[in-house]
C-alpha cells in the first residue's frame, strides 16, 4: 500500500495550482489592504484642507502626531507615553491626547530639542555643517 502511495504521489496527476490572479492579488494583501485612487484622493483632501487648529480626532495625521509627540523631550531621547489614553472611549487616542501632542509639535518646531546639522555632504566634519542656511 505505502510503495502505491509514493508511487502515486511522483507520476499521479499534480494537484490543482492557483491561477495567476489570486498570487497577484495576494501580493497587493490579498484585498483586505486594497487602497483605491478614490482613498488617495480622500487623504489628500483630508491633509491640505481645514481652518487650521489640532487635527481632527481618527484621521492617519492626528494618529501620527500623537505617536511621536506625546511624550517627554529629555537629554537621552524621546521618551513616548505610556499611560492609558484618555478617549474616549478611554484607552483610545481622544482630543485631549491630541491636544497635548499638538502642543508639543508646536513647542518642536519653535525650540526643537533634537537639531539635525545640514550641508555640505557626507563624511563632511560637523563644524562645517550649519543648522540653519537661510
Amino acid at each position: 500500500y505505502s510503495a502505491t502511495q509514493l508511487l502515486v504521489a511522483f507520476v499521479g496527476p499534480s494537484p490543482q495550482l492557483r491561477t495567476r490572479g489570486s498570487v497577484a492579488l495576494e501580493a497587493r494583501g490579498g484585498g483586505e489592504y486594497d487602497i483605491t485612487d478614490a482613498d488617495i484622493e480622500k487623504f489628500y483632501a483630508e491633509v491640505t484642507s481645514g481652518s487650521g487648529g489640532d487635527a481632527p480626532k481618527g484621521t492617519v495625521v492626528s494618529e501620527l502626531i500623537v505617536k511621536f509627540f506625546h511624550g517627554e523631550f529629555t537629554k537621552q531621547g524621546f521618551k513616548r507615553y505610556s499611560g492609558l489614553w484618555k478617549g474616549p472611549p478611554p484607552g483610545n487616542i481622544g482630543k485631549k491626547d491630541i491636544a497635548i501632542a499638538m502642543a508639543s509639535l508646536k513647542e518642536q518646531m519653535k525650540n526643537p530639542m533634537f537639531v539635525t546639522k545640514g550641508g555640505v555632504g557626507y563624511g563632511v566634519d560637523e563644524t562645517q555643517k550649519v543648522t540653519n542656511d537661510n
